[in-house]
């Protein structure tokens, strides 16, 4: 391990700049000034291909990683040293040269419904509501959860997506309940959708700080700031995506939870068929299990009709 002295006097923090990106370097930065107040941290605000094209649905974009690209490209180029992310948002395989090198406490993991001011509870929503949501996870899972309900595109920041409610004449909006709390959107109201109803995104609600593999005094200094049950689960999460090949793509949920017995792996496929459905859950009872219980799971599914 290194000493004190041989880690950066200075980082240069990249990342998106939108007030959710924002607040989540603000938050990587606070947590790095705690553990070491004598490193400066200089945040840098880059824009990516997600953050110019506001149109092209989800699951249409050209490639993985269409929210990080420009990041990871002032990484190798040097202009930055670590790249904040929302993990959702990263390839499900991190390559060279570049590492995973932390994930911060995981927040909330859930979807959560904002409704229309109109309605005070979910129960005024009509029979058939219209929804807003730009993910195809989330329409897939809207179907099942509110038969012959209409769902519309939606993108952009957080607040765009809120008021497309009133521009659109939605009657709800479906969003990561993480973002909400954590940029202290209360005067909206909002329903949560628990686990079960709702199978998040792989790595939904966690944060990432990448580098470049070579840069192993940062790696030193960046795994001391990593919450290791966070990592755990998100990594078995990825893992699986890795393997089932997903991505904004495919109508796939994972999620990893801590329970008595061990770690409770959820994963759902959402095809175009309902009938096509498959939800797996299985426990996870130790560290030794986790290969063969991903290679199970994984070996468990279908994903014709994906789209």
């Amino acid at each position: 391990m290194p000493h004190l002295t041989d880690y950066p006097q200075k980082i240069r923090l990249g990342t998106r700049g939108s007030a959710l990106a924002l607040w989540q370097a603000e938050s990587v930065k606070a947590t790095l000034l705690a553990k070491y107040p004598d490193t400066t941290v200089e945040i840098q605000v880059i824009k990516t291909s997600g953050d110019k094209d506001l149109t092209t649905p989800l699951d249409s974009l050209p490639f993985p990683g269409y929210f990080t690209k420009e990041l990871e490209a002032a990484l190798r180029e040097g202009k930055i040293d670590i790249a904040v992310h929302s993990l959702k948002d990263m390839a499900a395989r991190t390559i060279d040269p570049f590492k995973l090198a932390a994930v911060l406490p995981r927040g909330a993991v859930e979807d959560a419904l904002v409704l229309n001011p109109k309605y005070k509870t979910v129960n005024d929503l009509p029979p058939e509501p219209f929804i807003l949501t730009g993910s195809i996870r989330r329409q897939r899972q809207l179907a099942r959860l509110f038969p012959g309900c209409r769902t519309g595109h939606v993108r952009g920041n957080i607040k765009t997506r809120i008021r497309q409610l009133s521009e659109q004449n939605a009657d709800a909006l479906v969003v990561a309940k993480a973002a909400l709390i954590r940029l202290g959107i209360e005067e909206q109201k909002f329903i949560t959708f628990s686990v079960d109803q709702m199978i998040p995104a792989p790595a939904q609600g966690a944060i990432a700080i990448e580098c470049l593999a070579k840069s192993k005094s940062l790696l030193a200094l960046l795994h001391n700031i990593e919450d290791k049950i966070t990592r755990k689960a998100v990594d078995i999460e990825r893992q699986i995506t890795a393997l089932l090949e997903g991505g904004c793509t495919l109508p796939l949920g994972v999620h990893v939870s801590r329970r008595k017995a061990g770690l409770l792996l959820t994963v759902g496929f959402f095809p175009k068929d309902p009938q096509g459905v498959q939800i797996i859950r299985e426990t996870i009872h130790s560290a030794d299990d986790i290969p063969a219980v991903i290679a199970a799971v994984t070996g468990r599914f279908h994903l014709e009709g994906a789209r």
